[in-house]
């Protein structure tokens, strides 16, 4: 694939945003029903379909569901739901998001957010703890009465506050998982209780976890060890790896919030090194930024899980192999040293969190030196132009 020299077209941080937002609020609004926002529970459920309220009714043992018509059976599901033993369960289920969603919404009459997403009100939603409203170009997220009252008596109960510890103790384990790979249970322990001041310990913390280990997770319990589930493909034959080469070196510990950022998988800090790859893909290689996105999250996994004695070249090439590019030998210049950079400023999972070059701070080494000295794409053009170099003199 050519050299496009010709910069396509690109958008101000507030057209972007602006543009998310519209398409979150339209989705929004398809998923919620039109008309005033209901307040009542047997109100609310009158908007679900008969066979989904049937499903509910067997689940949450509501006696004789299947001979109701719709209203009686809303009215049924109204008052089994209402009673704080059901609420306590149905509670217990939404994830942490989805938790402080209907937190903040249980405070109010109204609740509005312009940046909630599906994930966020889809589960409690299709379980009737709330219920989304399109209402005059609004939307509105409505808890029910009778949810808030039975709310109101578990929080009395310490229910709340409870849920509030186990639910954190998940987003540090899922976060935990995707920061350093693998952390002995002590030290998750230590780390849990050094930013919280609800405490836990080692049997807690597992007998807590063990429950959310299912095939889908992100984390599993390998000896004394939670692991990221991911090497569980070779018989966590690489999790001993990783320990041995983190032995002896710091631990990155992030701010909570921070911290909580890596919950998402898929999560990572955004350097000026992931930029400049980023953007040097989306002007001169690839069709889209969906593509020059896909590429630098493999390449900056690749640097994260990276071990001593594996090539990072290699694991560069099989990149490019995979996602088709046939490079000319300028792109080659251009984007190695890139991916190479990167990978001085990755959170790895061999240094605890650090990246190589905060690590050589520290011990006054030198990381893997950058394989380029020249002036970035995104840099001032050195011809003193004014303009960023992709834009003047990069490719003269």
């Amino acid at each position: 694939m050519g050299i496009d020299i010709m910069p396509k077209q690109t958008h101000t941080e507030e057209e972007v945003l602006a543009a998310i937002l519209k398409a979150l609020h339209d989705i929004n609004m398809e998923n919620a029903v039109r008309g005033e926002p209901c307040h009542s529970l047997a109100g609310q459920l009158q908007t679900r379909t008969v066979e989904h309220l049937r499903k509910l009714a067997s689940l949450y043992h509501v006696p004789g569901y299947s001979k109701m018509n719709k209203a009686a059976l809303a009215q049924a599901m109204a008052e089994r739901m209402a009673e704080p033993e059901l609420a306590r369960h149905l509670l217990a289920a939404p994830g942490r998001h989805s938790w402080e969603l209907f937190k903040a919404a249980a405070a109010m009459d109204l609740y509005q957010n312009d940046h909630m997403t599906p994930e966020l009100y889809h589960g409690p939603q299709n379980i009737c703890l709330l219920q989304l409203y399109a209402h005059e170009g609004e939307v509105y997220v409505v808890v029910p009465d009778e949810l808030k009252q039975a709310f109101a008596v578990l929080k009395q109960e310490g229910f709340v506050k409870e849920r509030d510890h186990k639910v954190l103790l998940l987003a540090y384990a899922e976060a935990a998982v995707s920061l350093y790979g693998v952390i002995q249970m002590d030290d998750f322990v230590a780390l849990f209780n050094k930013q919280n001041r609800h405490k836990t310990d080692v049997d807690e913390m597992f007998q807590e976890l063990i429950g959310h280990v299912t095939e889908d997770s992100v984390f599993c319990f390998w000896e004394d060890y939670l692991v990221n589930s991911g090497l569980e493909e070779d018989d966590f034959k690489t999790v001993e790896l990783y320990v041995k080469h983190g032995k002896g070196k710091p631990r990155y510990i992030p701010p909570q919030d921070e911290l909580l950022d890596y919950e998402d998988p898929g999560y990572y800090e955004e350097t000026p090194q992931i930029e400049a790859l980023r953007d040097y893909l989306i002007d001169f290689v690839f069709e889209d930024e969906e593509q020059a996105e896909d590429f630098v999250d493999d390449v900056y996994f690749a640097c994260v899980m990276n071990l001593p004695g594996q090539s990072l070249t290699d694991s560069f090439k099989a990149i490019v192999e995979n996602h088709g590019l046939k490079m000319t030998e300028r792109q080659v210049k251009d984007i190695y040293p890139m991916m190479m950079d990167i990978n001085n400023n990755a959170r790895c999972w061999v240094n605890n969190g650090f990246t190589p070059s905060e690590l050589a701070q520290q011990y006054g080494y030198a990381a893997s030196p950058p394989l380029h000295k020249k002036t970035g794409p995104n840099d001032p053009c050195p011809c003193g132009s004014g303009k960023k170099h992709k834009k003047c003199c990069m490719f003269k």
